[in-house]
């Protein structure tokens, strides 16, 4: 079996039959759904078997008895997968027609590690939004690989990457649980593990964009947490590895910046931002880094005392969003 598609599923009744459809009616069907219930409390599931049923189509219906978050549900369907290559669909989102193929066809030309589909972002009343990019790139190097990643052009989701599955049980690539920004971890270890990836322009997914989720300042507080917990686990990885790509590394600074820039717009410049900013700086100066992309900004307040550092560094985040 050429693919797995692994679906987690949680509290998404008004989405699931959309996505699924566009599963089924593809013209490849060489492949099996791997439907991981995450304890969704609505009709999910029930309307997951009223589309599936009686389809021929291969599925496995997995159940978590509690509530265990998106990582841990990708990470139930990977250790039950048993497709060759493993693509990540997210259930409120839908394949492009044709998208299994150019998939399966990429596999066949390339063997790539990884293949990397284009995608379309559109609102969920089905206003078109975006589309990503429109190029053919096959790499073979960490170095083209890193360089891509760092400008831009691997998008950092999980979703719409289809994944040799062997690579990922054989370097451990699991989904760190019980975080948000998941996905920017894993794809980060992702490029400093695959041998060979291929970006295609072809349009193999459409991201749907939720509205009327309230966004409180404490979920973004646990989203910040979260952000600056990835910092640190990309910051050890490069550690533990002794990696030392130009690219890597130069994509550690842009993260940091990012990272900088969120706590002061967040905290300001209060005690829990300065927290914050000591956790970042710390990472940062472990791998002696603070140049690149981002000039002054990036690296001058790594040279003064942390607090001075910290207000400086304020400062020229005011002036940068301005």
């Amino acid at each position: 079996m050429k693919l797995s598609i692994i679906i987690p599923v949680y509290q998404v009744e008004e989405y699931i039959e959309r996505c699924l459809k566009s599963i089924i009616s593809q013209d490849c069907k060489d492949y099996e759904i791997i439907l991981v219930d995450d304890a969704t409390r609505d009709n999910s599931m029930q309307i997951a078997h009223d589309v599936l049923d009686n389809t021929g189509t291969i599925v496995r219906y997995l159940k978590h008895e509690a509530n265990s978050g998106l990582s841990a549900a990708r990470n139930t369907g990977i250790r039950a997968a048993q497709g060759d290559y493993l693509l990540f669909v997210d259930s409120d989102d839908s394949l492009a027609d044709g998208a299994l193929s150019a998939f399966i066809r990429q596999i066949n030309d390339t063997d790539a590690d990884c293949i990397i589909g284009n995608y379309k972002v559109v609102s969920d009343t089905g206003d078109y939004i975006s589309k990503k990019y429109d190029y053919y790139r096959c790499f073979h190097s960490l170095n083209d690989i890193a360089e891509t990643y760092r400008n831009g052009s691997i998008p950092v989701m999980a979703w719409n990457k289809c994944v040799k599955a062997s690579l990922v049980r054989d370097k451990k690539l699991y989904f760190k649980e019980g975080i948000y920004h998941e996905d920017e971890l894993w794809t980060f270890l992702l490029i400093n593990k695959v041998a060979s990836l291929v970006v295609t322009g072809i349009y193999t997914y459409t991201y749907y964009v939720r509205g009327g989720s309230i966004m409180t300042n404490a979920k973004m507080e646990k989203r910040l947490q979260s952000s600056i917990s990835v910092y640190g686990e990309m910051v050890n990885y490069v550690l533990i590895n002794h990696t030392n790509n130009k690219f890597v590394l130069d994509s550690l600074d842009i993260f940091a910046f990012w990272r900088y820039r969120d706590i002061f717009k967040l905290c300001k410049c209060n005690s829990l931002a300065k927290q914050y900013y000591y956790d970042v700086r710390n990472c940062q100066k472990k791998v002696k880094r603070g140049a690149g992309k981002f000039g002054i900004v990036a690296v001058m307040h790594l040279s003064l005392p942390k607090t001075i550092g910290f207000y400086a560094l304020g400062l020229l985040m005011k002036i940068y969003s301005k």
